[in-house]
């Protein structure tokens, strides 16, 4: 993911709407677009091969800040966050 001009890499992340129950289509679009973008999208999708610790901490984070909190609190238990 380091490849990614950073402009475009921030571009991308604002698209991307925080995950609510409404919009679960639309944030699934564009988080897969970043998946794209940075070439992880079969990576993501598959389970394999494992991403390295760095992109698997910047995919982490991504996508943590773009859960509301209620959707936060229903699928992330504070116990298997490893980011």
């Amino acid at each position: 993911m380091q490849e990614i001009n950073p402009t475009i890499l921030k571009t991308t992340i604002e698209a991307i709407p925080v995950l609510k129950e409404e919009n679960l289509s639309s944030w699934r679009t564009r988080i897969t677009a970043l998946f794209k973008l940075g070439g992880v999208k079969d990576n993501m999708i598959n389970g394999e091969p494992a991403l390295d610790d760095t992109d698997n901490t910047i995919l982490c984070v991504i996508i943590l800040v773009k859960l509301s909190a209620t959707t936060h609190s229903i699928m992330v238990k504070v116990e298997s966050v490893d980011c």
